[in-house]
Order: structure tokens, then C-alpha cells, then sequence
């Protein structure tokens, strides 16, 4: 009678397959079964998509009331930019990458899943105990209930954006060192950066100079 009440059990938590789907099976690191199901066709364009995309990208379904997420597959640029393997798929995604948390992700992946509405997270600096460097997320729901996070390197953008913004600041500061009178015009008479010697002078002449 014990059995065969535990198995009732298990029968009513197995969600019956309805064609056309195709459901798929990831044995978990608990050793149950979590099975995923989509339509068919707009499955196998999905994969073809995900899984040969430049951008790191990650599948994931919920748990813990979407406060965390099971990895359950990772495309071949995730594994390049997460430096992970396939051994994360089946893990959860605060163990995978243990700084999910203090980036930002689980809130929006958390978000995502519960309203349906996707959301990004602009560049943002992300560290754990394997490597750090900045990220761009973009997270969206897919009608089986998974969430998909694709995510992007842009440490070199954002390295070079700093760089140009300090460049910047230094012409800026050399201009406004100098005694002399400074301006630099496009080739229309536009003025593209003036010194402070010479904004004194065209303000005494003119009464003002247009903000540039």
C-alpha cells in the first residue's frame, strides 16, 4: 500500500507530453528528471539560433519560487565567456557562477520569469572566485517557462570608452592650463573646445559664448 500510494505520488507531479511537443529530459544533480517541452519546429529554429550565436547564452528554469535557477543548457560562446564547461548544465546558476547574485541577475532573471517581461542589464562588472570582467545581460521567458540570459564580454568596450573619456580629460586639462587663448573649430566654424582664456576673451567681446 506504501508503494502504491508513493507512486500515485509521482504520477501526479509528471506533466503529460501534448503533440506537437517535444520534450526533452536533463537528469539533475539530485538524480531526478526535469523535463523540458517546446513546440517542435520553434524548438529546433530556437537551438539552431541559440546554439550558434556570437553572444554568450544560457537556458534556465526556476526554482526555489524563482529565486534561483537550474542551468540547463549553455552554448558554446557562454562556455568561452563564462569560463565554464558543460559540467555547469544541471547545477544551480548561484553555485555555477557564484556571483550571479551580487550582479544583479538572479533579481532580473527572478523578475523575468514571474511577469514575462524581458529585461537587460547595461554594462556592469561582474566577479567570482574564477574570473571578473564586465557584462551586458539581455533576459527574456520562452513560452515552456525557461529563461534565457544571453550576455556579452564588453570589457573591451568599456575599457576603451574609460580610455577616451580620460584622453578627454586631459586635452581638457592642458587647454584650460594654458594662458593662451584656445579654440578648436570644425570645419564649418563650429566650435568643438575652447580654454578658459578664451571664453574669458569672447565673453568680454560678445557678451557670451554658446555652450558647446
Amino acid at each position: 500500500a506504501h508503494f502504491s500510494s508513493a507512486a500515485g505520488e509521482r504520477r501526479a507531479h509528471v506533466a503529460e507530453p501534448m503533440p506537437p511537443v517535444a520534450w526533452t529530459e536533463r537528469r539533475l544533480p539530485d538524480g531526478s528528471l526535469l523535463q523540458i517541452g517546446i513546440e517542435t519546429s520553434d524548438r529546433l529554429r530556437f537551438l539552431e539560433f541559440f546554439r550558434n550565436m556570437r553572444s554568450g547564452g544560457a537556458i534556465c528554469t526556476a526554482i526555489d519560487g524563482g529565486a534561483d535557477f537550474l542551468i540547463t543548457d549553455l552554448n558554446t560562446s557562454g562556455e568561452q565567456i563564462g569560463r565554464a564547461d558543460r559540467s555547469v548544465i544541471g547545477r544551480r546558476l548561484s553555485e555555477a557562477f557564484a556571483g550571479a547574485a551580487q550582479f544583479g541577475l538572479l533579481q532580473v532573471m527572478g523578475e523575468v520569469w514571474r511577469t514575462g517581461r524581458p529585461a537587460s542589464i547595461p554594462d556592469r562588472y561582474y566577479r567570482d572566485e574564477r574570473f571578473e570582467g564586465w557584462r551586458e545581460c539581455y533576459v527574456y521567458k520562452l513560452t515552456t517557462g525557461e529563461v534565457v540570459v544571453v550576455f556579452t564580454d564588453v570589457s573591451e568596450r568599456v575599457a576603451a570608452t574609460r580610455a577616451r573619456r580620460q584622453s578627454e580629460l586631459r586635452v581638457r586639462t592642458l587647454l584650460d592650463a594654458s594662458r593662451d587663448e584656445i579654440l578648436l573649430l570644425s570645419k564649418t566654424g563650429v566650435i568643438l573646445a575652447i580654454n578658459e582664456a578664451a571664453r574669458v576673451r569672447l565673453e568680454r567681446r560678445t557678451g557670451g559664448v554658446d555652450p558647446l
